[in-house]
This record gives C-alpha cells, sequence and structure tokens, in this order.
C-alpha cells in the first residue's frame, strides 16, 4: 500500500470519529435540554430568596376550565400541601428547592411535576380524564324453583324437635299423637288407638319405620306410641299419592 492510500485510510478514519462525536454531543444536548424544559420554574431567578417561598396557583380539567373543587397538591417527601377551593386555587409555602408537585383529583390521571422553586411565584396545571376499565360483573339470580327437586302433594315432613316443643301426654314425646296436629289427620275416638286420614280408616294406614312394617303402632291400650323419641329424628307423612 502506497503512502496516498495510507493518507486516505487516516482522513476516512478521522471523519468518521468526528462525525461519531459530533452525534453523540447532539443527543447528549437534546436530552439536557428535553430534561430542561420538563423542569417547572416558580420565582424569579434575578431575585434572591433565603426565606420561605409562597406558591399559588389553580388546578382544572379540560371540560372544567372554572377549576376543579377539592383537588390535592402535595409536596412529595414533605408534608407540605393543599386542598383547591370551590375555583381550584391553591396557596402553600416552601423553602426554596427542586420539589416534584403530586396533583391528584378523583377521575383525573394524576399528575407528578418537578418544579424548581427560587421565590413567590404562580402554579397552574390541567388535569386530563381517567379511564377505568371495569372488571366484568356477572349477576346471577335462583330461579322461584330452583329448591324444587319433586313436587309432592300432601307431604308432610316433621322432625323430632319440632314434635317435642309440643304439649305431650304425661311429658312423653308421641309421634302417633303429634300426627293428629297436621291437617287432614283425625283421630278416631277418645280413648281408642289409631288415627284417620283424609277420611281413610285406620287399617288403611301404612305405617314403615326404616322400611319395617309396624302392625300395631301403639301399645299400653294406645296412650303411647310405640316409636321410640330418643332414636327417632324425623317421619314424613303421605296424605295423598306415595312414592314407589
Amino acid at each position: 500500500m502506497n503512502e496516498r492510500s495510507k493518507n486516505e485510510l487516516m482522513f476516512k478514519a478521522s471523519r468518521s470519529r468526528i462525525t461519531l462525536f459530533v452525534l453523540l454531543s447532539i443527543l447528549s444536548l437534546g436530552a439536557f435540554a428535553q430534561e430542561a424544559s420538563s423542569v417547572i420554574l416558580i420565582g424569579d431567578p434575578n431575585v434572591s430568596s433565603t426565606g420561605r417561598a409562597r406558591v399559588v396557583g389553580k388546578i382544572s380539567g379540560k371540560e372544567e376550565a372554572g377549576g376543579l373543587l377539592s383537588a390535592t397538591i402535595s409536596v412529595q417527601g414533605t408534608n407540605v400541601g393543599a386542598i383547591t377551593d370551590q375555583n381550584g386555587n391553591f396557596e402553600f409555602t416552601v423553602s426554596p428547592g427542586d420539589y416534584v408537585f403530586i396533583v391528584q383529583f378523583l377521575g383525573k390521571k394524576t399528575r407528578k411535576v418537578s418544579v424548581r422553586v427560587v421565590g413567590n411565584g404562580s402554579f397552574n396545571l390541567t388535569l386530563e380524564d381517567d379511564s377505568v376499565n371495569l372488571q366484568d360483573v356477572t349477576i346471577e339470580a335462583d330461579a322461584p324453583d330452583r329448591n324444587i327437586a319433586a313436587i309432592s302433594a300432601g307431604v308432610n315432613k316433621v322432625r323430632i324437635q319440632e314434635i317435642e316443643s309440643l304439649p305431650a301426654f304425661l311429658g312423653e314425646v308421641d309421634v302417633i299423637k303429634s300426627l293428629q296436629t297436621l291437617p287432614g289427620v283425625s283421630t278416631v275416638g277418645e280413648g281408642a288407638a289409631g288415627f284417620n286420614v283424609r277420611g281413610g280408616r285406620t287399617d288403611q294406614n301404612l305405617i314403615l319405620q326404616d322400611g319395617a312394617i309396624l302392625f300395631n303402632a301403639n301399645h299400653v291400650l294406645g296412650f303411647f306410641s310405640s316409636f321410640n323419641p330418643d332414636a327417632t329424628e324425623s317421619f314424613t307423612l303421605y296424605k295423598g299419592n306415595m312414592p314407589a
């Protein structure tokens, strides 16, 4: 390679480095300018202030140009803040320095603004509407007959706790006597055992205990039933059609 070719290569490399340096400088200046423009200056930098700075302003919305009532503005990291009045105006004092103002209002997007307070000044801000995405809401209801598994006419199911609450002869809980308190059931007569169901006779009644047939459901001449209340949980009376 001759001397001329070497010089051309060195010139091209130097020109590439200069171009890269210029591009990096432009990007750095752009980032610095963007950062500087994002900081809001409050007060006059030509007027020195060593005490507290008074910050006043107004918070409004795009549709509420007259101001937002009860919007909050707070200084991040401090206990300083204020709430706007009915015209959206606020006022508070803070020491000069760099801060982040947090502005909030229900239904609006929260804004965080970097500010530099150098003295007394004003600060106005407009909030944008905030859209809230709600989750799906499923409304369910039970049908009026949801708890009905089957239609059984003329069926009464009584628990032993309900029988124990009824007045009993000689204090003894009697399952057969409690049947006579149900509608459609009547006694055979005074001093007689048995009961009639909807006009039927005593010998037409089928009495089962845990699937076993009881031919005589009474003892002691019909004064007491054969059912032990302590071993009985409930009973079911069919006054109409009976299941298989």
